[in-house]
């Protein structure tokens, strides 16, 4: 891949889960807020993960596996996948470059400089 692509990241975005939370509550026919009532949560909780200002967490990924008849692990998995492809855009993190064998990783002493760049 080329332009600093890092290895596994795609060239577009993952979606955010509200986006597709929110396609399956409109598909259903149901209003953000009779959505939160059923799954026991409130509608600006919902309201903030279908604006992409929240994430999806571990209970919410419950909850909303159960309401939809999916997994957990679904949910989590698409934030994950977004949260991880928006961090290896950073410039802070994309400079960092394999260690190799001798750099003094793991090293304790301190005067010598881990991973010196190639």
């Amino acid at each position: 891949m080329g332009n600093d692509t890092p290895a596994g990241r795609p060239g577009f975005q993952p979606v955010h889960p509200g986006r597709i939370l929110e396609r399956n509550i409109d598909a259903l026919g149901l209003t953000i807020e009779a959505f939160a009532h059923h799954i026991g949560t409130t509608r600006q909780t919902v309201h903030s993960i279908i604006a992409g200002r929240s994430a999806v967490r571990e209970e919410m990924a419950v909850r909303l596996a159960r309401a939809f008849k999916t997994t957990p692990q679904f949910w989590l998995n698409l934030q994950m996948n977004h949260v991880v492809w928006e961090l290896e855009g950073l410039q802070s993190l994309r400079r960092i470059r394999p260690c190799k064998a001798g750099d003094g990783v793991g090293s304790w002493r301190s005067d010598r400089r881990s991973c010196r760049p190639t």
